[in-house]
């Protein structure tokens, strides 16, 4: 099984764990100016790919369909996992 995707997370969108929930709640808080460039670092970080995907997808011999699938942010550590052997062939 090799890395065949990168995705950004659904769960953290790679921000720091004290930012996860947003910046708004700090607007009127701190200055405007760091306000403004506190959301522009946020904005950069959000695009950057840290969900590694790893997959195969292949016939067996006895006619089933198998699927591996998993997935790990390298931010937040959220994981997805998925493993079967139980698709079956209709003829």
């Amino acid at each position: 099984m090799g890395a065949d995707a990168w995705e950004i997370c659904p769960i953290c969108h790679n921000l720091p764990e004290e930012h996860r929930n947003g910046i708004d709640h700090l607007y009127g808080k701190i200055p405007q100016e760091d306000y403004d460039k506190l959301k522009k670092e946020i904005e950069k970080l959000r695009v950057i790919e840290t969900v590694r995907e790893d997959y195969e997808l292949y016939l067996n011999e006895d006619g089933t369909a198998h699927i591996d699938f998993y997935a790990k942010c390298q931010t937040c550590g959220a994981s997805w996992e998925f493993v079967t052997n139980n698709i079956k062939c209709r003829v």
